[in-house]
């Protein structure tokens, strides 16, 4: 077995010699890139402040930041808390896409067994089963699918709400209701309506509020956009856990430990040390042809001869 992986290791080292060869000849520094779903992923939440987040997912679906945080507030007082009364809270915010499995994965441990689920950076969990990055921009993008779509509230303004048809005023309050499908979580006494009033002024429909006009399209829709560092301000003003927290790598919140920052791993940088070295290509031989995300550099699913040609341009930095 020892002489197997020598082998490996030796007919890779001299791979990365050949590939390393014109990259140091010609070029300072190369970077090369896969981008797929996966790259696309990444880039969206990769180091961003979930004021960043917030307000880079409401400008690019038109969708009201005021509106994101009232829910987050609405559905897990995410607002107004220092610390998060739970790891499923921490988890899942917005309680959007919510995983009872996952739930009993984060809690108990059981459920975990399969191997897509146990990555160390915890990739599988953040892309499938939520984290506060996933949270907000799905439900973001969610909101604006509902108003739009024709197959929803694009296609007619009659939802279904607690076994009874309400026919909406508007495709705001169609998405809103098709969101959190029950009259409670709207009517005056909600924290939904109180909330608004107190941090917005004004009711959430801009005028006479009523069962079937929840929201105005003026404060569904960005209108009037708030700044990163207004919502930011606002996060922190409210003492809210959310306030300058940074989205990890893959995931905003490793589990159960909250994390407020995360360093940048280097490219190529398989071990996470600093330096991109043997270590690291000892690590790439070990797993080459698999997907092991620790030395799947350009994150394409496969340990290959894309992630080797990273490493060449990386080697010594």
């Amino acid at each position: 077995m020892g002489l197997k992986r020598g082998a490996k290791l030796a007919t890779i080292f001299a791979a990365v010699v050949i590939v390393a060869l014109p990259v140091f000849a010609f070029a300072s520094h190369v970077e090369l890139r896969t981008v797929n779903a996966r790259q696309a992923y990444l880039d969206t939440f990769f180091n961003k402040t979930v004021a960043q987040l917030i307000y880079d997912e409401s400008t690019q679906h038109n969708v009201n930041p005021r509106l994101i945080l009232d829910v987050l507030q609405r559905e897990s007082s995410a607002i107004t808390q220092s610390t998060p009364s739970s790891d499923t809270r921490r988890a899942w915010p917005m309680f959007y896409n919510y995983d009872e499995s996952m739930a009993s994965c984060l809690t108990s441990g059981i459920n975990c067994t399969d191997a897509k689920y146990n990555k160390p950076d915890y990739s599988y969990r953040a892309e499938n089963y939520g984290g506060v990055g996933q949270q907000i921009a799905y439900a973001t993008a969610q909101l604006r699918n509902l108003h739009d779509s024709a197959g929803y509230c694009g296609g007619g303004l009659a939802v279904s709400v607690d076994g009874n048809t309400i026919t909406t005023d508007n495709a705001g309050s169609c998405a809103l209701y098709k969101y959190t499908p029950h009259i409670v979580s709207y009517n005056t006494g909600s924290a939904f309506y109180t909330n608004w009033q107190s941090w917005w002024s004004g009711t959430p429909n801009g005028g006479s509020y009523s069962a079937t006009n929840i929201i105005s399209e003026d404060n569904f829709a960005n209108d009037s956009p708030m700044t990163t560092d207004q919502i930011n301000s606002f996060l922190t003003g409210k003492g809210s856990w959310l306030g300058g927290l940074m989205i990890a790598e893959y995931i905003s919140v490793p589990y159960p430990v909250l994390v407020a920052d995360a360093p940048a791993r280097k490219s190529g940088d398989a071990n996470g040390d600093g330096n991109i070295d043997l270590l690291d290509l000892s690590i790439l031989a070990t797993w080459w042809g698999t997907s092991n995300t620790d030395a799947d550099f350009n994150h394409d699913g496969t340990v290959d001869l894309l992630d080797l040609s990273i490493l060449a341009s990386q080697w010594g930095q």
